[in-house]
Formats: structure tokens, sequence, C-alpha cells
């Protein structure tokens, strides 16, 4: 089964997914790769992390040598959204660059059959 990847492109403090928003089945497992186009101000990070954010929780994944990582199979258990913001680290110091989170992909809990596929929830809609 050949891998879904989703692009995306970090310029300053702006991140912005390239193409449509991508719909995948809860549970979903090493299917779900990003690569990420970086801009020329995130040259001097020796780290750059992507943190994903999900009804599910959180976690953040150190992109590789490519600026690809994998979105966590932990975050896709739960139907809803999943957003991504970047954060770069430049050495030992405090010097820190992040985005604005960008909507990755949405989670169904199962997949659909017939009609219309289910309205995922936003992380923002959720009350406590």
């Amino acid at each position: 089964m050949k891998r879904k990847v989703i692009e995306f492109e970090a310029n300053e403090q702006s991140l912005s997914r390239k193409g449509a928003l991508i719909r995948c089945v809860s549970g979903t497992i090493h299917y779900l790769k990003a690569h990420f186009v970086l801009g020329k101000n995130w040259d001097n990070f020796d780290k750059v992390y992507a943190v994903w954010e999900s009804r599910a929780g959180e976690k953040s994944t150190l992109l590789n040598e490519q600026n690809e990582c994998y979105i966590p199979s932990e975050l896709t258990d739960k139907k809803g959204y999943i957003r991504v913001n970047l954060e770069g680290i430049k050495g030992d110091s405090e010097e820190v660059l992040t985005t604005y989170p960008e909507e990755a992909l949405i989670i169904d809990e199962v997949v659909p059959v017939e009609g219309e596929p289910s309205q995922p929830i936003r992380i923002n809609d959720i009350k406590n």
C-alpha cells in the first residue's frame, strides 16, 4: 500500500497545506506522512518539530533530513480534525520559531459505506 503524503509550506510563522483536506479512517498506523517545505527563515534552526493536535491529545515529532515525519498514529483514534504547527529550536539558545496551526486531515471513525461521509468535530467546538 502506498503511503499518503500531505504537503505543507512554512514561511515565517505561516504554515499552509497544499491541496485538499484528506480524510482517513480512525486507527490508521504509519500510512500518513507529512512533508514540509521550509522557507529561508527556518535554515538556522537545528531541530524542527511538527506539533500535532487532535481530540486524542497532542504529540510532537522531529522532522528528518528531508523535512518529513509520520503523523502519530496515537492521534488517529478519535473522529475529528488533526491540526499541526511547526516549532524550530536553535542550538542551546532559547530562540524558538513557531507557526500558526493548520488543519492537516480529517479522521472518520468508520469508513462511510453510502452517502455523505460523517462530519468530524473540530477541536475548538469541544466544550470542556
